[in-house]
């Protein structure tokens, strides 16, 4: 508790020091700062494909940290991503575990509801991981979340980090 309250009152002085989320690839590894972030090899695949997204925004509003449907991913674009949410899975995982069954073939109504599925539960516990490894939910470990992104009017709820884009680093040697 004592935690959560320093960081609520840093927060709200402005003195919450954000630390650079890195992500390696080659060895599946996540670190936020010094810490190490433990991901399975779905959550790691899609946790991978929002923090590039992410990267890769130029907006002066999103470097500043705000959020944009540029960086911001609707579930469909991740369903449509689906090819590559597998192929970063399956370099992990080589052996099978039934994602393939989810993330490739066609897509029936009846398969995308099973991909959509997939996807929450995957996220929820992706984000669970990341409070866990930040010792809990609280202001310091909201950005690096995948959050729902407030939405723009007409659009598509979509979701992805809060972390302004300079501070998301893909090393593609190690984390």
């Amino acid at each position: 508790l004592a935690r959560l309250a320093a960081e609520v009152e840093a927060e709200a002085a402005g003195r919450l020091h954000l630390e650079p989320l890195v992500i390696g690839p080659a060895h599946r590894s996540v670190r936020v700062g010094a810490v190490p972030v433990a991901l399975a090899a779905q959550q790691f695949a899609l946790y991978q494909l929002y923090a590039l997204a992410r990267r890769r925004c130029r907006r002066t509003a999103c470097r500043a940290g705000g959020r944009c449907p540029r960086c911001q991913l609707a579930d469909d674009y991740v369903h449509d991503r689906r090819v590559e949410l597998l192929a970063v899975y399956s370099a992990l995982r080589p052996t099978s575990t039934g994602l393939e069954k989810r993330v490739s073939g066609p897509a029936s109504e009846g398969e995308l509801r099973e991909f959509r599925e997939w996807l929450e539960q995957t996220r929820s516990r992706l984000n669970r991981a990341l409070r866990d490894a930040f010792g809990g939910r609280g202001p310091r470990s909201e950005p690096y979340l995948v959050t729902e992104a407030p939405p723009a009017p007409g659009d598509k709820r979509r979701r992805g980090l809060g972390l302004q884009p300079g501070l998301v680093r893909i090393n593609e040697a190690d984390a």
